[in-house]
C-alpha cells in the first residue's frame, strides 16, 4: 500500500507541484499540498485495493483498476472544470 501511494505520490504529484503552482493554479506549496491531500484520501480505496491485488499477484497478472465511482465526463468539461473548489 505505502509502495503504491509513493508511486502516486512520485509520478503524479511531484510532478505536477511545480507546474501548477508557476501556471497560478495555487497561489503557494501549502495550499497545493492540501489540494493533493484531499485527493489522496478520495484515492486511498482505490489504492488499497490496488496493493491487495499486487499482494496476492505480484506480477501483475489479473490487475485491474478499480470501478469508477463517478461516470466519465466529456473531455470539454473536464477542462473546464476549477482545480480549487
Amino acid at each position: 500500500e505505502n509502495v503504491c501511494a509513493g508511486l502516486l505520490e512520485h509520478c503524479l504529484f511531484s510532478k505536477a507541484e511545480r507546474n501548477l503552482i508557476e501556471e497560478g493554479r495555487f497561489s503557494s506549496r501549502e495550499e497545493f499540498r492540501a489540494y493533493r491531500e484531499r485527493l489522496t484520501q478520495q484515492m486511498m480505496p482505490g489504492i488499497r485495493k490496488i496493493a491487495a491485488q499486487l499482494a496476492r499477484n505480484p506480477d501483475g497478472k489479473g490487475l485491474r483498476a478499480p470501478n469508477r465511482k463517478a461516470s466519465r465526463q466529456p473531455t470539454g468539461a473536464i477542462l473546464a472544470e476549477d482545480l480549487l473548489r
